[in-house]
């Protein structure tokens, strides 16, 4: 199924999707070119991973990945379920929250329908 996302070839050479990713700016750029993006603003020294941008560092190379992505160039994702924009580190979270919102919302409209039904009946 075509997703409207652009197609790369993944490490077993079958096509994948790209996640979308909006910038601080507004501008739309895949999770390829976030990523080298991200990977230009971080340096290792000594035992830390440092941040080109300001002075944080920590010895956990993903914590600096996240803090470029979320402080930095504010990266966001589109929910597929809301369609709103979040920011890509709070993005599960937020993911969780609008599933249990659906599901509610549909165990709620399924009851309304089988009472509805149920008054209907002679």
């Amino acid at each position: 199924p075509n997703t409207g996302m652009p197609i790369a070839a993944g490490a077993d050479g079958n096509k994948v999707d790209l996640l979308q990713v909006r910038m601080e700016d507004g501008e739309m750029r895949n999770e390829i070119e976030t990523k080298e993006i991200v990977e230009s603003q971080l340096i290792k020294v000594d035992r830390f991973w440092t941040c080109k941008m300001c002075e944080y560092h920590t010895k956990h190379r993903s914590h600096v990945v996240e803090h470029i992505e979320s402080k930095h160039l504010k990266l966001q994702v589109q929910c597929p379920i809301c369609s709103e924009y979040v920011l890509k580190n709070s993005f599960r979270k937020h993911r969780r929250i609008c599933n249990i919102k659906a599901t509610n919302a549909a165990i709620e409209a399924t009851s309304y329908a089988i009472i509805k039904e149920f008054q209907d009946s002679p």
